[in-house]
């Protein structure tokens, strides 16, 4: 029988060796809110690449380093707030914007202002730091709203084929 720590701590060895130099000073920084295992092993590999950290560095979070992204991503088409919308409104904690959908024709005109502006308003409200990351979660909500709206509409038509 294999060890399952063994096997935890094998996998985050391999992870941390593949972050660059810039993501394990991230993830050293985080020491105090981190698994104590995981900042042991960051700080092994730090050391085998002569990366210079004192403590006191590791406590104190640099915003001005922070990799937001470029921002104009979020200003794309949002696939997902279209065709999914209140499902994507309380996915994306914009609780206010769901219990608009439950007013008649109003609900109609949300549907398009959430595919235009539904990325930047669910970032703001997201704990996530990088549009990049985002916008990958983003994209799965695009595709199965998507796959959403051909569904339907592949079903509707064979309601209709069936009924005449």
């Amino acid at each position: 029988m294999v060890n399952l720590n063994i096997m935890k701590k094998e996998f985050f060895e391999e992870k941390i060796v593949e972050l660059n130099d810039k993501e394990l000073i991230s993830l050293l920084r985080l020491r105090n809110e981190a698994n104590q295992e995981i900042y042991l092993i960051a700080k092994k590999e730090a050391t085998k690449r002569n990366i210079k950290i004192e403590d006191t560095d590791l406590t104190t979070v640099d915003l001005e380093t922070k990799d937001v992204g470029d921002k104009t991503k979020l200003d794309k088409w949002s696939w997902g707030a279209f065709t999914l919308g209140p499902l994507w409104t309380l996915a994306n904690k914009l609780e206010l914007w769901t219990v608009i959908f439950f007013i008649p024709f109003l609900n109609i005109l949300l549907l398009f202002y959430l595919g235009f502006k539904g990325n930047r308003l669910a970032y703001e409200k997201s704990n996530i730091d990088s549009v990049d990351d985002f916008m990958s979660i983003q994209k799965h909500w695009d595709i199965w709203g998507i796959r959403f709206t051909g569904f339907s509409i592949g079903f509707s038509i064979l309601v209709l084929m069936i009924e005449c």
